[in-house]
């Protein structure tokens, strides 16, 4: 599969052109299409998506590896394979909440905000012995009660966002997983697992299963063709160049 990169560095080899195309060409533009022909083209406005999501992708890329190890696994499990369907579904799962609320994601700190939601998610459904981090670890997740660590304002407060803006996204992805992925959601306090030892799970939801080994492709699909079903009813730019 080729890598996101590569088409990252296409479309940035694809603006340098077109902005010495449209020097030269400005006059010429400016007949056709009128004064505001750089409005109507929308050269920047996908230029600021471009660079916009590719932002988010280094900070995801990042908070995924300082998080999830796969590398130290027993040599019996897949790990490189099952890394890549966690780290995309987690990536898709992102996209989708993009394009099913228009409203957020317009910027690179909501596309954060967002992102830590799915973070959040992805830390109470990764396979315990994937982590790369311990929940009684004060130095990363700081804030914690009798009950156990507060992921959530522990992670809001590490990268400095607002918690009630990343709970809604929370609530809204739990949203389109139910929908999309035909799954039902479970309180993660009724749940028996390892994933929820020392966390404080009050608010939380948790979807069986949803990203164990074996059981993520499916969830990717689903995820990649509710995607491209809404892109092309709408007609907006495939994001999926990033995946």
């Amino acid at each position: 599969m080729t890598s996101p990169h590569y088409f990252v560095n296409r479309l940035d080899d694809f603006f340098k052109e077109a902005k010495q195309f449209t020097i030269k060409a400005k006059q010429i533009l400016g007949d056709r299409y009128g004064f505001d022909w750089e409005d109507r083209l929308e050269l920047k406005q996908l230029e600021k998506i471009v660079t916009m999501l590719n932002d988010a992708r280094k900070f995801f890329d990042k908070t995924f590896q300082d998080f999830f190890s796969f590398g130290s696994i027993d040599q019996s499990s897949s790990t490189p394979e099952i890394s890549q369907e966690i780290h995309r579904f987690g990536w898709l799962l992102f996209l989708n909440l993009r394009i099913d609320t228009p409203q957020i994601g317009k910027d690179l700190v909501s596309c954060v905000h967002v992102l830590v939601a799915v973070l959040a998610i992805l830390i109470l459904h990764v396979p315990v012995k994937f982590r790369n981090f311990s929940p009684q670890d004060t130095s990363r997740l700081v804030k914690r009660s009798e009950k156990g660590v507060d992921l959530l304002t522990s992670l809001c407060i590490t990268y400095h966002m607002f918690e009630d803006y990343v709970r809604g996204m929370m609530e809204k992805a739990y949203k389109i997983i139910s929908e999309t992925l035909n799954r039902k959601p479970i309180l993660a306090s009724d749940c028996e697992t390892d994933l929820m030892n020392h966390i404080n799970t009050e608010g939380l939801m948790y979807f069986n299963n949803m990203l164990e080994e074996g059981l993520v492709e499916p969830g990717i699909q689903a995820l990649e063709k509710h995607y491209m079903d809404v892109v092309a009813n709408k007609g907006e730019v495939d994001e999926m160049l990033f995946v």
